[in-house]
């Protein structure tokens, strides 16, 4: 069976995401990307959005945003996989 998982994290790459979860749901998992042109095709908006972002480099300041609205509950991708009842959530 083959599950697929789509998680936003600031300040991580894909591979690192990766190596995160797999920590924490204690089985491996990858990273895969895909080509620009597929997110293009599903939503011409967003692909122009992340295009951009890469291409300025953009970056938010999550320090900022943790000191200027702490009612938001940040957690961090490692906090918030620990919480996570992977077992129930896949299945296994």
């Amino acid at each position: 069976m083959s599950e697929s998982v789509s998680v936003l994290v600031a300040g991580a790459t894909g591979e690192e995401t990766a190596v995160t979860l797999s920590k924490a749901m204690g089985k491996p998992i990858r990273y895969e990307g895909f080509p620009a042109e597929n997110l293009r095709a599903q939503n011409p908006d967003l692909a122009v959005m992340m295009e951009w972002q890469a291409k300025n480099n953009y970056t938010a300041d999550i320090g900022a945003l943790r000191r200027d609205f702490p009612e938001v509950g940040w957690r961090t991708l490692e906090g918030w996989a620990r919480e996570v009842d992977w077992k129930t959530l896949l299945g296994s």
